[in-house]
């Protein structure tokens, strides 16, 4: 029995990338036109057609597990905002490469006509995402490539935008406790990054790389900021914003430290009442997934890609 021609080899045959053929075939028009030419005309001639895509494709999405608060949130709202049937692939967290490739060849299985994924920044998670033969969706996390689309906030825009409020609002604030994450996303890099830019008049005074879901995380937070040099502002990279509360309070540190980072909605609330002021942008979560939602529905329908490669939903300040 004859072998069945796969996009990879077309690509190889051709001397051309997988996500160079699925661009030709799918006519997205930033493939050169003799290029686009000879991919066509190799595939007619293997009787090769991409996957076909209808209101019945199916839909996957590849998620991490972890932290719970912010993805859970995010599975529960693609399952209300849409009356398709979603499946989904869970890995363990967005530093799990093997985990992600594990669940992506699971997913490739049930011949989606969708990716919805948030992806680890690896260059094998993006050759094998190139590969595919299926139009990719990031959603919150982005791996850089040419046949994706992306949906989430803007991280420069945000770390900017945090920055300024915190010059405004606070001008006294000059001194930082910096916690970083242990597993470090080329999106909150980017948006640390644009968060210092905005203060010149601002000093790391120290640095403390943390883990995300570790038990007692407040405990271990306090041993480490009673060993810290004297500052009037913490800055936290990510969603563990009520831990740090907690550990300022277990070392009797000054009630005026100001806390700043980036939170979800459901965590706000339980070191609001710490009485501490605090400073936070967070991602509109409903509104990231309704947008990616209905340009997934209008691909399945139509085979229309989405109009722009990114798609940014501002995020939201909140004090």
């Amino acid at each position: 029995m004859e072998k069945k021609t796969s996009l990879r080899d077309l690509s190889v045959e051709l001397g051309v990338s997988p996500s160079t053929v699925f661009r030709a075939l799918n006519g997205c028009g930033d493939v050169d036109a003799r290029t686009e030419a000879r991919i066509r005309a190799a595939a007619e001639e293997r009787h090769y057609r991409l996957r076909q895509t209808s209101f019945s494709g199916e839909c996957v999405c590849i998620l991490p597990s972890v932290p719970e608060y912010f993805w859970g949130s995010v599975r529960r709202l693609f399952q209300e905002k849409t009356t398709r049937r979603l499946r989904f692939f869970l890995y363990p967290s967005l530093g799990e490469k093997d985990g992600f490739l594990s669940c992506l060849a699971s997913a490739l299985e049930c011949d989606p006509s969708l990716l919805i994924v948030a992806a680890p920044e690896d260059g094998s998670v993006r050759d094998a995402l190139s590969q595919c033969g299926v139009p990719v969706f990031f959603f919150c996390e982005y791996v850089s490539m040419v046949n994706a689309f992306f949906f989430g906030s803007d991280p420069r825009a945000d770390g900017s935008r945090l920055g300024d409020a915190v010059r405004e609002r606070y001008p006294r604030c000059r001194r930082f406790l910096h916690l970083t994450l242990t597993e470090r996303t080329p999106l909150s890099l980017a948006r640390t990054e644009s968060f210092f830019s905005r203060l010149s008049h601002a000093v790391v005074v120290d640095r403390l790389s943390i883990p995300e879901n570790k038990p007692y995380l407040a405990s271990l937070l306090a041993r480490q900021i009673s060993e810290a040099k004297p500052f009037d502002g913490v800055f936290c990279e990510t969603g563990v914003l009520p831990a740090v509360c907690l550990a300022l309070d277990k070392c009797r540190i000054a009630r005026e430290v100001v806390c700043i980072g980036f939170e979800q909605a459901p965590s706000l609330e339980s070191y609001r009442q710490s009485g501490r002021p605090i400073l936070t942008l967070t991602q509109d979560l409903e509104r990231q997934v309704s947008v990616c939602i209905a340009s997934a529905e209008r691909y399945l329908q139509t085979g229309t890609f989405p109009d722009a490669k990114e798609t940014f939903i501002p995020s939201l300040l909140s004090d």
